[in-house]
């Protein structure tokens, strides 16, 4: 007979009534020599046909348990626990139910990447490797992701891994116990490892903690189809010397395979923007970039990192860098409670715009300077914005740049403006961080989360709709517990917090955009086709000395004149308000014809 290193290969928890037998079938697993090993102290048991059956002594209330072993089909002896929980009526999950929580908690292959990253960032790890290997094959593919994090050793696999829903995290949080990185946790629920479910039916996870041997877990997510509750489905635990994780190495490793799906190239490029989006970019300024890019990493930071073998599914992906240096609209802001502590705007035109000039804004200039307090937005009229009681938002940034859509200009500096505008549409919007990781789903195309698209139908010669706009806020996770995460990953619970958060973020954004019309209005003059005006004008003027040469009726006369008056007026309006705005589009050269055309049919009449 073959034998192991392992501690326990398989750990079954199981929760019972007083005074309830259990049958428990070990067939599958163990095929010969199954025998008990330690006894359980609370309980009678034996053995009959491959099952084992435990019935606990008659006023007996709480935790037994007992070990055994036998040999598998392959003649390796195998070890196993079994743990009972024996109490009075209890909850009996589903052993599909983890299957169901994965499929319908997560909301798809993206998010469940970005939630395995950010339990990489919990183990303060410097990395996470994300590489994805024939995933276009659900039978052969497979996912693997690995960090450099702490790690986890048996104890901490059995009591804080194998449960569904644990509050170590979250008992970290409220102690304020920073980790090493200087760190507290991004997640807290213990829901993330579900994301592991909704991308593969076989998972194998290898761990390794400083100092002890490494871990490995095996679970089939089909054997759990086949057990009606959850403490009978069983799960692979066993230790061994590192074969990963060698010599002081620690981390850990999962290996996702029998995907659920087959992946497309379209999924393949929306996991890797969401990868890529998971830690927050290194400035918005594409004048910084390269300073910031060839600094030393920094040793207490956290990268995500996504690779395929099918590199050719993702080579066209344009760098941050190829997108920055096409923005003309920047700021850097600071927001607390109700006071913009903080503010910085910049207009920088490309090298060839040599008609206009650029500039800066900042809280210290007007009128910026006298309108820092925040006001409520629900109101018309101005009232202060005031912090109800338990409202804990904590300091602000937000930071971003912003660009110009019209072809006219962008041509000024892209042979394809189609390469800007596709980027801008996939990936426009005001993202959230907290502590360097994002909170999704916010700047996603589906989550118009401040409505922006909507402002901007109302008024398109101000505001920046989501597809203008590449920015992110970001908050600490220590200060801005009033935010609280929703179970399914999809944003903020909208509590009061929440409520006066959206409210700061869309005053500060009205200011930037208030100091962005006028740069946008005289790049508009300078950079954007005229549209001719002078045209229309001559023709109601020469209208108008037709009237007074051949109109001898001085009432007939004057109410002409009132007539063409009001198109004169009309006209000059509508070409000031709107032909000049940002968002003008060439329609409205359409209207100055069609006039231009009708106060020629009037000279002819």
């Amino acid at each position: 007979m073959k034998e192991t290193t392992s501690a326990f290969d398989f750990i079954i928890p199981v929760s019972l009534q007083k005074g309830e037998t259990i049958s428990i079938e070990l067939a599958e697993l163990f095929v010969n020599h199954l025998k008990i090993v330690q006894e359980a102290k609370h309980g009678r048991v034996k053995i009959s046909r491959g099952n084992l059956i435990y019935t606990p002594d008659k006023d007996f209330k709480g935790t037994d348990y007992l070990t055994y072993s036998g040999e598998s089909k392959q003649g390796i002896r195998k070890t196993g626990m079994i743990v009972f929980s024996v109490g009075e009526i209890v909850f009996k999950p589903r052993a599909r139910l983890l299957i169901q929580l994965g499929e319908k908690l997560i909301k798809n292959e993206s998010i469940a990447l970005t939630e395995l990253v950010k339990n990489a960032y919990d183990a303060d790890a410097s990395y996470c490797k994300v590489h994805m290997n024939h995933v276009e094959d659900k039978q052969v593919g497979e996912i693997i992701i690995e960090d450099d994090g702490w790690g986890m050793d048996l104890d901490i696999i059995r009591n804080a891994w194998l449960e569904p829903g644990s509050d170590n995290k979250e008992k970290v949080v409220k102690a304020k116990q920073y980790s090493e990185k200087g760190r507290l946790p991004i997640g807290e629920k213990g829901i993330g490892r579900f994301g592991v479910h909704k991308l593969g039916r076989e998972i194998e996870l290898v761990t390794r903690k400083q100092g002890e041997d490494e871990v490995v877990v095996k679970i089939n997510w089909e054997d759990f189809e086949q057990h009606k509750y959850l403490d009978k489905a069983p799960v692979s635990v066993s230790e061994r010397k590192p074969e990963v994780f060698l010599k002081e190495a620690t981390g850990t490793r999962i290996i996702i395979r029998k995907l659920t799906r087959d992946w497309t190239r379209g999924m393949v490029r929306d996991a890797f923007r969401a990868i890529n989006a998971t830690s927050i970019p290194l400035t918005y300024d594409i004048e910084k970039y390269e300073q910031i890019s060839k600094k030393k990493p920094d040793p207490n930071g956290f990268s995500a990192l996504p690779t395929i073998d099918k590199t050719e599914w993702i080579e066209d992906i344009p760098k941050w860098q190829d997108i920055l240096q096409y923005a003309l609209f920047f700021f850097d802001i600071e927001l607390e409670n109700d006071q913009i502590t903080k503010f910085n705007y910049t207009f920088r035109p490309w090298e060839n715009m040599k008609s206009v000039k650029g500039r800066k804004v900042s809280e210290k200039d007007e009128p910026v300077h006298s309108i820092l307090d925040i006001p409520d937005l629900s109101h018309r009229k101005y009232f202060p914005l005031e912090i109800p009681k338990g409202v804990a938002i904590g300091k602000v940034k937000f930071q971003g740049c912003i660009y110009v859509r019209d072809k006219g200009i962008l041509k000024l500096a892209l042979d394809k403006p189609t390469f800007l505008s596709d980027y801008l549409n996939e990936n426009g919007g005001i993202r959230i961080y907290r502590n360097g990781l994002r909170i999704y789903d916010y700047g996603e195309r589906e989550n118009d989360w401040l409505d922006l698209d909507y402002r901007r139908f109302n008024d398109p010669g101000v505001k920046v709709s989501n597809n203008m706009i590449l920015a992110s806020i970001t908050l600490n996770r220590e200060t801005s517990s009033g935010l609280i995460e929703k179970t399914n990953r999809e944003g903020f619970i909208e509590n009061e917090s929440y409520k006066v958060f959206k409210n700061q973020i869309l005053y500060a954004l009205k200011l930037v955009e208030l100091c962005r019309l006028s740069d946008k209005k005289a790049l508009d003059e300078t950079s954007k086709p005229k549209v001719e005006t002078e045209s229309v004008l001559k023709s109601i003027d020469s209208l108008k000395s037709y009237i007074g040469e051949k109109i001898t009726n001085k009432k007939t006369q004057e109410e002409l004149n009132f007539y063409v008056d009001r198109v004169e007026k009309n006209y000059t309006f509508m070409y000031n308000t709107l032909v000049k705005t940002a968002s003008a589009g060439m329609g409205w050269g359409i209207y100055i014809h069609e006039i231009e055309k009708i106060i020629k049919e009037i000279e002819k009449a």
